[in-house]
Parts: C-alpha cells; structure tokens; sequence
C-alpha cells in the first residue's frame, strides 16, 4: 500500500471485485434473486443516490433500457424534492448509498415511508438504509 488514498482504493478494487462475486454469483444469493424479482414485476424502476453512488446506476438503468424496461435515473434529492408526486403504483426504488447514511437518502426514506418497495445498495450494513430497504444488497466494498 502507499500513502496515496486514492491509489490505495485502485489497488483494492481487485479484492472488492471478488468479494462481491463470492457474496452474490458464487453462492446464487437469496437477497439478490429477490431484487431481480421485484424488478422484473416492477414498473417503472426508479434508481436514485447522490454522485458517484447515482452514476453507479447508469449502467443499470442502461441495462433495463436494453431490455425495454422503463427506469429512470436520479439525484436524491431530485427525486425527493421534484419528482416523488410521479410515483405511481407498481414501481420501485433502488436507493444507492456507500455509506448507508447519505442525508438525502434518509430523508428519502422518511418521505417513501414505506409506500414503495425498495432495494438498497450500501456498504455499512448498520445504516439507516440497510434498515429501511425491503431488500439489500451490501456492496463488501471495504471501509470508506
């Protein structure tokens, strides 16, 4: 390892890429076959985090474009502040936050209350998302 933290994170990513294959593809993880399932019965799918935890959603957002599923892609806040009213029944949500603790997402969450079935991507397993996600997928990306 260096002193450089960003490089640090580079040379992690290998090991993080193996943890998340050992959780979810090597041993066909019941959390993970579950969301699949609420995505596929849902529409739309709205996916929603705050920088790099919504531009993680891009490509899968592109994916369900591929495959003719409407989805959609937001800031947090944008989706709390601007577009909740848009919800209709039959969606989901799939929040996106490392920490678990985004203040957006949170506030997000106290909003949705529940109203919406949602999948949580989050690396802190004791966050306020992983509490409130009716699925989660922990990232195993390592400490922030």
């Amino acid at each position: 390892m260096t002193d450089n933290h960003l490089l640090n994170e580079v040379y992690e990513e290998p090991a993080a890429l193996r943890r998340i294959y050992d959780a979810y593809v090597a041993h066909d993880d019941l959390a993970l076959n579950q969301a699949a399932e609420l995505l596929r019965k849902s529409a739309p799918v709205y996916f929603a985090g705050m920088a790099t935890s919504e531009y993680a959603s891009f490509s899968a957002s592109s994916l369900l474009n591929g495959n003719g599923r409407v989805n959609f892609v937001y800031d947090a806040s944008e989706l709390m502040y601007y577009a909740l009213p848009t919800l209709k029944p039959g969606a989901c949500l799939v929040l996106v936050s490392q920490s678990g603790n985004s203040a957006e997402i949170v506030h997000l969450l106290e909003e949705l209350d529940g109203q919406f079935p949602l999948v949580g991507l989050y690396n802190n397993e004791d966050s306020v998302l992983a509490a409130g996600a009716n699925i989660g997928l922990p990232l195993y990306a390592g400490p922030q």
